[in-house]
């Protein structure tokens, strides 16, 4: 292979590793909220629930360095430092995704968060790929000094860097920049919901042990195939759900004396605000104020405002920032979904969802 070819390929091994790495980081900037859950997952699976408390600022580090050595290997501003890191990040990657497709199993490796879903199977062939790329950009660096780079390297290093975790932050005290979940503004819950509700129904079947009354031979056979109705006698029976995995399965909302309402609040014609609660004890005065301040203006306007949270009702209405506001339980994770805060509204209009806003900008 001549030089200019094997260059050529150099360069094209330099940039789908340092695509992957802007990618995986990205959309776990922008979501850093859903990285800390997977990275809770992977706490759990590997008994070090003593650093739980750190999940969120991990996750945040992950999702700006991940950023940073992709962005620095497209642009090749610090290659060397930057190959070096995605060497280090893809071998231990690739050891954990083949943990956790063996002995410790992870459903979802949640490497580009919610964005796309990748078995760990699937992620340990992409990080089996892309660790020889790493190693041969850095065998091409090894020789470059990594000190001292040029003036416009370390501002472009340092504005890298700062970007990355600027994205995390913005994402932390708003909202994610983009939503990857399946409550986005511009989805018609109700319709979605009554869709895979109807689905789940549908797609349940009975299947039947029968057995031969002239061979004795047992096979099973669906109750809706009329081949078994001639000479097999029915042994036993069981229902199954043929479904896909649904994006709203777990959605359900709850009175406090454990009445579901979904379908109430979901068929509201008119505009209506979900105001999303996780804790009401967390909320800091500023906090409140601006709910105060969301409610009164909901109030004067005559819309409806419903709050949902995890915390245990002792009524069916609360007092929320001064205001008696009707409540409703939801599952915490659902509540994450929904809203990637601790507390902010989001807007139905006839079902659709038309806005999202963290407590920070209602």
């Amino acid at each position: 292979m001549t030089a200019r070819r094997v260059n050529a390929a150099l360069t094209a091994a330099r940039w789908i590793v340092g695509a992957t790495f802007v990618l995986s980081g990205f959309v776990k900037s922008v979501d850093p909220v859903g990285t800390s859950i997977f990275v809770d997952e992977y706490l759990a699976t590997y008994s070090l629930l003593w650093l739980k408390p750190f999940s969120l600022a991990m996750a945040v580090a992950l999702g700006a360095a991940e950023l940073s050595v992709g962005v620095m290997l497209c642009s090749r501003t610090g290659v060397r430092i930057a190959s070096v890191l995605a060497m280090i990040a893809l071998v231990i990657f690739t050891v954990v995704t083949l943990l956790s497709a063996t002995l410790l199993p992870i459903g979802d490796c949640g490497c580009f968060g919610e964005a796309l879903s990748l078995s760990p199977w699937g992620t340990f062939a992409k990080n089996a790929v892309l660790l020889p790329m790493a190693f041969w950009v850095w065998r091409s660096t090894r020789c470059e000094p990594l000190w001292p780079m040029s003036r416009n390297r370390i501002i472009a290093l340092a504005a890298t860097v700062a970007v990355a975790v600027g994205i995390n932050l913005y994402a932390l005290r708003h909202l994610p920049l983009i939503d990857f979940l399946p409550y986005k503004v511009g989805v018609d819950l109700r319709e979605e919901i009554c869709r895979e509700r109807e689905s789940l129904a549908s797609a349940q079947r009975t299947m039947m042990m029968c057995r031969n009354e002239m061979t004795g031979a047992v096979e099973e056979f669906d109750s809706a195939d009329s081949t078994w109705w001639n000479g097999w006698e029915v042994i036993s029976t069981r229902t199954e759900n043929g479904a896909s995995e649904s994006r709203f399965a777990d959605f359900a909302l709850y009175s406090a004396d454990g009445e579901e309402l979904s379908e109430q609040v979901l068929g509201y014609a008119a505009r209506q605000h979900l105001l999303c609660i996780a804790r009401m004890e967390r909320l800091s005065p500023r906090c409140q104020y601006k709910i105060d301040a969301f409610l009164s203006r909901a109030e004067s306007r005559g819309e409806r405002v419903l709050c949902l949270t995890t915390d245990d009702l002792e009524g069916e209405v609360a007092i929320v920032a001064g205001h008696a506001v009707g409540c409703c339980n939801v599952d915490a994770m659902v509540l994450r979904s929904m809203l990637r805060a601790e507390a902010g509204v989001v807007t139905l209009d006839d079902g659709v969802i038309v806005d999202k806003r963290s407590w920070r900008d209602m």
